[in-house]
């Protein structure tokens, strides 16, 4: 037996003991149908097969081969490759402290391994029970002291296990970590290192007749864990096959495929016309060279062969089959092989796929090509992750992965960040997308903060050694695959000699493919692109303005970007506009591909077990990076987030936008950054207007975005909608020409004219008026019921029928704003999208979403109102009369009455109708109708989100969470003493609505619990340095009190306003609160006035105003029963904003606290219906002062209520049906949904704030099983219903609008700016106090809830969730962007900030009459 030697795992040169050079994987084919199930597509066997039928060269043997395969193919997806592996025979395990624990005679056969385990193969030992799994980013998990690793506590892996002597060779380990010895029946075989690649070894004559003895011992920690410090759980064990392959004497043993191609010299671009440079692209250098075509294509093999002797050699042959595809066919299928040839290379010994390819760049334009075209890289960055088996993996998993990108319209991913599986590239090869393929060297936390390079092992000579051999291994193994396009050093490695050493290295191997790396900035000379990680927007223009400049001759690629960290991947639009801006800008890799959550198991209180998903520091281990490994695209099963859908949006390769009635642009275009034109609203409706007239057609302009393919492989098809559902349920092929890669083409659709035709002639369905009843259709104006009117949906349908799980659907929707991008639905690759709304024939359509834009004409408020549309395949939609059967109450309409009872105004209506406003707060607390009580809770504002993990990003105190948790956003509630009621007079007559008038003041209650974790403010992990500030537990104090310790100027105050309970302008005058007293009043009264006049007098003495309000502030108007105007008198109570009159002392800390004023009216009409307007002051919000460069934002303005359990059902016109926010709602489609409460909730791995829909005009919280008959007091009013049941209805009123006080900045440090203009999503606008920035009627954001947002905020773990019986909605009237740029630094893009600011808004809640089984409709 040869003696181990000492340390080999503390030595970096020690690179390997006994191991074979690296080569391509090779297999044994007995047979051509074992070479190519291994190696073609599924599709593509037959054609293969019936290719080499008909050779006349091949052999009699290979055409028998081939008759055989052709009648035998293999029916599903890829065939996994036959080779004999240990995964099913029975490995025993134990593990040891340390080296010096293990017996030093476990390997030889007479060894007692009784008491040994048993453990399967491939296997993280942490993942069976063994040991401890560790999360960290960066942060080694074992003191920085290179070569040494910890000797003790530290365990090591033994295994053992039969094999069978059946003529194999070599003995191959895919991938162990990190070091492992390995002996065969008692010999010492060889050791090795490098945990992601290969290591063969030579066992001929080490194996015996019969039974034979394996033996592993596996290091946990080597010096080669000081080159694998990448963000990832640290598992231990043989995660990948472990095989014996049979070899004959004279063999391949390696094997290289060689592609050049010779393409046409580049043309100069020709001179843009005035009509090209109109649909050009801003900021784009000049038009793009038009490239040359291919010329010429050879075929270059070199095959390595192994003998035992010089004269084994004599004789022999080298016969290759090569099987070749039609390019224009299956281009889509392998887009990495086109535009030439991919096929299939067989031998005996070998396989491989295939492509005709090159990869350069053009320096002289800054450009990547691919086979000599410009190519935009749509990636994600991958890590092999499996939630129960850890970093093993399979091919049913690889399938998947492969399947949900390619539908998510994902054409790229990078290997982060080391060599995967060799089957992942042979999949992808096959299935078309192009792989980053990266050395498997990481050592962020040598310098975590990238100040001291020269400590990386890169700039040390003894680690030359190691990091070249890991980079030319890789390289040696996947050199053959035509899927790679680019070669990567690694990652967050410094930069050093070992990288210009091995950048080096790889461009004399391989000239067809640039280099890739990051490390060191982009400056360095080892990398052929310029690859930043998480740029901002104004960086990647600086970049493309170094390209301009002549300054800059790489393109621009984001190997990460769009950190997609729970509630995340906001702003990627934004990204997408700048990528398609600029010839430069290559594309990107989103950050990343799944949650690295393991599956855990817990004993609840019942003693039962359950599972779930655990993240770092839930197993104990320490350091760790807690929840930072959740920032997938899709959770560890593979389910998709919602922001998956805005992924497939954005990135799809064909997109539409409205260009004109009638008016065909046919402009085309070679430059992938040609514009999606998009006239302005005022131009659309000027050309609608010609078109009736001339009775011409919708032009829509078609964009393809392929590099690649034309428009032929797909169909087009529209389909009309009317207030967000169909009319009719078929869609409607239209013909477009062939459009060719990266132009433009143009489809047309039917005139408005006939578009109207068809939705007069659709039957009625459900919307919000059979909803709430007939009163709703005599305030059709006063509640803008027109919501979004007419709405055109495109799709484009991929015909070839084949792979269409897998392969992008091109196609999406434009609004005349062009705002909707790409997306796909479903297996059938569709992808579809509101294009562009064509009219509302009533007066109101023209405050619909922004998301749709009017064409037909709406000048007329007394045309006829369409009738809504009913989906005839649903089976369990109502007709039209049992609709009206079940909403309209045909009742006359009794009297209101209110009156004092104790702390409370209680306004009571016919049929038990119910109204109370609590004196004390201000809120109202009960709300009911025929018994049913609508309300759990009192309706408040709400300023507060539970915190996402990139709110929680920043430390120091910076992060959104920790100013909001500072200022006590989380807690507020109304002040002692500061409320006030009034109501008004009614007017004359029954049914005459009543309003109550509040206002009061919003402060910072204590703290709910002393445990820190209940804010974990100032959370975030940096890329650049920083705190681990997730695994901290003193996070949020530190942040608290760093938020506190800044210095702040005297703010504004809210002062507390005093009741009044006069009954005459003198007494009410007599107790006017002065501006400045905080006066507090134990019995909070309310005022009924007799008289309006006399009201509005006491009310207008009641409150002291600031002038910068009084001059700004506007009435709010409503309408009163009786369709009349009525303007709230500009003397009711309002939040008054002063200099305070004490200054603190000298050296004191100020304040930081939120100080919010709100004043709401409430109008109950006799129906039911009520109307309630708001204002709410927050512009003292968050009074901390910030650095210069941060920004103010609130995370929302809006109300919350508890309503009661059993309204578990929400239905609702607005974005859907995933979960989407205002920077993230391109993929979310503005219709009729309709979901249960239960599936509303997202449940991320750490529980933040979700389940939020966006621009929702209307939403209906409904009962799914309506039990019993309510209460009525004259059940005759109610003639036709038996067994009704109310649930309530929310509407958005009048426009919401935010307005800054003078001299108000968003930016710390930086001076007033002037108004931008509009944002639809209730972000932020900078005005003036006289301009308002205002958004559609609709709700920025609503959701509904089984759990509360401080249940969510404090929880760790979706188990800490458990449902508490009552509906938790949420009206937001602004809500702040989820951000996504990265997790560790406020990065919410500033027009989805929200700014302390004075905001309006309003809302109608509407009672609604149950069982609405139409609602399930809307599915």
């Amino acid at each position: 037996m040869i003696i181990q030697p000492a340390n080999d795992w503390e030595n970096p040169s020690m690179l390997g003991r006994n191991k074979r050079a690296a080569h391509v994987p090779l297999r044994s084919h007995h047979s051509l149908q074992s070479a190519a199930r291994c190696t073609l597509h599924p599709e593509l066997y037959q054609g293969a097969i019936k290719t080499l039928s008909d050779t006349s060269a091949a052999s009699d043997v290979v055409k028998a081969e081939a008759r055989a395969l052709s009648s035998s193919l293999y029916p599903g997806g890829v065939g996994r490759p036959v080779d004999p592996t240990f995964s099913q025979l029975a490995w025993r395990f134990k593990l040891f402290a340390h080296p010096g624990s293990v017996p030093t005679d476990f390997q030889q056969a007479g060894y007692s391994d009784g008491d040994w385990e048993r453990i399967p193969v491939p296997s993280n030992w942490e993942c069976e029970g063994h040991g401890t799994p560790i999360y960290t980013n960066f942060v080694y998990p074992i003191p920085v002291d290179p070569p040494i690793r910890p000797r003790p506590g530290q365990p090591h892996w033994l295994l053992q296990g039969p094999v069978s002597a059946q003529q194999h060779k070599f003995l191959t380990f895919h991938g162990v970590d990190s070091a492992f010895y390995t002996w065969l029946n008692g010999v010492f075989v060889g050791f090795s290192k490098d945990s992601r690649l290969p290591a063969e070894f030579d066992v001929t004559d080490h194996l015996q007749d019969g039974s034979n003895l394996l033996a592993v011992q596996v290091m946990r920690w080597s010096d080669a864990t000081y080159l694998e410090d990448q963000d990832m759980w640290r598992l231990s064990g043989v995660h990948r096959p472990v095989e014996l392959l049979c070899k004959p004497a004279v063999h391949v043993s390696d094997f290289s495929v060689a592609t050049p191609l010779v393409f046409a010299p580049t043309a100069e671009p020709p001179e843009p016309s005035p009509a090209g440079s109109a649909a050009g692209v801003q900021d784009s250098p000049g038009p793009a060279p038009v490239r040359g075509g291919l010329v010429s294509a050879r075929l270059q093999v070199t095959v390595h062969v192994a003998a035992p002797t010089l004269e084994a050699l004599t004789g022999v042959r080298i016969v290759m089959h090569l099987t070749t595809l039609c390019p224009s066919s299956k281009a889509a299928i392998s887009p990495v092989t086109v535009p030439v040839v991919s096929g299939c290379w067989y031998a005996r010994d070998a396989t491989a796929k295939v492509g005709f390819r090159e990869t350069r760049v053009d320096r002289s334009t800054a450009t990547l090509l691919h086979n000599n075209q410009p190519v935009m890289l749509r990636g994600v960055n991958r890590h092999e992750w499996d939630p129960r088996h850890g970093k093993v993996t399979c091919e049913e998993a690889m399938l998947l992965d492969i399947q949900l990108m390619k539908g998510a319209s994902i054409n790229a991913v990078r290997c982060s960040h080391y060599p995967n599986h060799e089957r992942w590239y042979e999949l992808c090869a096959i299935h078309g997308l192009y792989v980053i393929d990266e050395t498997n060297v990481e050592t962020h936390g040598f310098d975590p903060a990238f100040q001291h390079n020269a400590l990386n092992p890169a700039c040390q000579p003894a680690w030359l050694g190691a990091i070249m051999d890991r980079g030319a291994r890789m390289y040696e193994r996947d050199k053959n695959c035509p899927a790679i396009v680019m070669w990567s050093l690694g990652n967050e490695a410094g930069y050093g000699p070992a990288h210009d050493a091995l950048a080096a290295y790889l461009r004399a191997r391989d000239p067809t493919r640039p280099i890739h790396y990051e490390g060191g900035g982009s400056r360095t000379s080892c990398t052929d692109v310029v690859c930043p990680m998480y740029p901002r927007a104004a960086q990647l223009t600086a970049l493309t303005n170094a390209v301009d400049a002549g300054l800059e001759s790489r393109p621009i690629m984001l190997c990460e970007y769009a950190h997609s960290m729970g509630n995340s991947t906001g702003n990627l639009a934004e990204y997408w506009q700048q990528f398609e801006s600029h010839r430069s800008l290559a594309g990107g890799f989103i950050w990343d591909w799944v949650d690295q959550a393991m599956l855990a198991r817990r004993v609840k209180e019942d003693g039962t077990e359950e599972e779930f998903w655990a993240y770092g520091g839930d197993f104990g281990d320490k350091p760790n990076d807690g929840q930072f490994c959740c920032n997938g695209l899709v959770f560890p099963d593979r389910t998709p987030h919602p922001c998956l859908a805005e992924v497939r949006a954005v990135l799809s390769p064909i997109s539409f936008s409205l260009e004109a009635c009638g008016i065909s642009d046919q402009r085309q275009g070679s430059d992938a950054c040609a514009a999606t034109h998009s006239p302005d609203p005022s131009s659309s409706v000027a050309m609608q207007a010609e078109c009736e007239v001339q009775g011409a057609g919708i032009s829509i302009r078609v964009r393809n975005k392929y590099d690649f393919l034309s428009t032929s492989h797909l169909s087009f098809e529209w389909r009309l909608l009317l207030d967000g559902r169909p009319v009719g349920t078929a869609w409607t092929d239209v013909v477009c020409a062939d459009v060719g890669p990266r132009s433009t083409g143009t489809l047309l659709l039917p005139s408005p004219t006939d578009l109207n035709a068809r939705a007069c002639s659709a039957p009625s369905g459900c919307g919000a008026e059979d909803l709430i009843g007939k009163f709703a259709r005599k305030r059709r104006e006063q509640l803008q019921l027109g919501t979004v009117g007419l709405q055109i949906e495109l799709r484009a349908v991929d015909t070839r029928g084949t792979d269409q799980a897998l392969l992008p659907a091109a196609a999406a929707t434009a609004t005349a704003a062009a705002e909707q991008a790409s997306t796909l639905s479903g297996r059938s690759s569709t992808a579809s999208a509101a294009a562009a709304a064509i009219t509302s024939s009533s007066s109101s359509s023209s405050s619909s979403s922004s998301s749709s834009s009017s064409i037909g004409s709406s000048s007329s408020s007394k045309r006829k109102r369409h009738p809504r549309p009913v989906d005839s395949a649903q089976t369990n939609s109502l007709t039209e009369d049992q609709t009206q059967q079940r909403v309209e109450q045909q009742h006359p309409l009794g009297c209101l009455t209110v009156r004092q009872e104790g702390s409370q105004v209680c306004c009571h209506g016919p049929n038990s109708l119910q109204l109370d406003v609590c004196c004390q707060t201000g809120h109202i607390t009960h709300y009911a109708v025929g018994g049913c009580s609508l309300l759990a809770s009192p309706l408040q504002p709400c300023l507060f989100r539970a915190c996402t993990d990139n709110d929680r990003g920043g430390a120091g105190g910076i992060s959104y969470a920790s100013r909001w948790i500072a200022a006590g956003l989380d807690r507020l509630e109304v002040e002692e003493g500061s409320c006030c009621v009034h109501v008004q007079p009614q007017a004359p007559g029954a049914g005459k609505p009543i309003t109550v008038n509040v206002s009061y003041r919003l402060r910072p209650g204590l703290q709910q619990s002393a445990d820190p974790r209940d804010s974990a403010a100032g959370a975030g992990v940096s890329e650049i340095g920083g705190s681990t500030w997730f695994a901290l537990e003193d996070a949020e104090a530190a942040a608290t009190a760093a938020a506190a310790a800044a210095a702040a100027a005297p703010l504004p105050m809210v002062s507390p306003q005093v009741c009044s309970t006069a009954s005459s302008p003198a007494a009410a005058a007599a107790t006017a609160t002065p501006a400045g007293a905080a006066t507090h009043t134990a019995t909070p009264a309310v005022a009924v006035a007799g008289e309006a006049k006399a009201e509005a007098s006491a009310a207008s003495q009641t409150v002291s105003r600031s002038h910068h309000l009084s001059s700004s502030m506007h009435p709010v108007a409503v309408k009163a029963a009786d369709g009349a105007a009525a303007t709230l008198p500009e003397s009711m109570p309002e939040p008054t904003i002063h200099q305070p009159e004490t200054q603190h002392p000298q050296g004191s800390t100020p304040d930081v606290s939120a100080r919010v004023g709100v004043q709401a009216t409430y109008t109950l009409h006799a129906d039911g219906l009520l109307l309630t307007s708001w204002c709410v002051d927050a512009t003292a919000a968050l009074p901390a002062p910030l650095p210069i460069g941060l920004s103010h934002s609130l995370p929302r303005v809006g109300l919350q209520a508890k309503l009661p359990g059993a309204l578990d059902q929400v239905a609702w016109l607005g974005r859907g049906p995933q979960e989407c926010y205002p920077d993230r709602k391109r993929g979310a489609l503005l219709q009729q949904y309709s979901r249960s409460v239960a599936e509303m909730h997202v449940p991320y791995i750490f529980p933040q704030e979700s389940g939020g829909r966006a621009d929702v005009h209307w939403a209906a919280f409904l009962p799914s099983h309506p039990s019993s008959t309510p209460h009525l007091e004259n059940p005759a009013l109610l003639p036709h219903i038996t067994t009704p049941e109310y649930g309530l209805m929310a509407l958005a009123l009048h426009k919401s609008t935010s307005q800054h006080p003078p001299n108000h900045s968003i930016d710390s440090g930086s001076p007033a700016v002037e108004p931008t203009g509009e944002n639809s999503a209730g972000a932020t606008a900078v005005q003036a106090c006289t301009n308002a920035v205002s958004v559609p009627p609709s709700f920025a954001l609503v959701s509904a809830l089984p759990h509360s947002v401080m249940d969510l905020h404090r929880a760790r773990h979706q188990f800490e969730l458990q449902p508490d019986g009552n509906t938790h909605v949420l009206l937001d009237a602004f809500h702040m962007g989820v951000g996504g740029d990265d997790s560790w630094s406020p990065s919410v893009h500033k027009q989805f900030l929200l700014a302390p600011s004075v905001f309006r808004f309003g809302v109608a809640f509407a009672p609604v009459l149950c069982p609405c089984q139409a609602i399930k409709g809307l599915l």
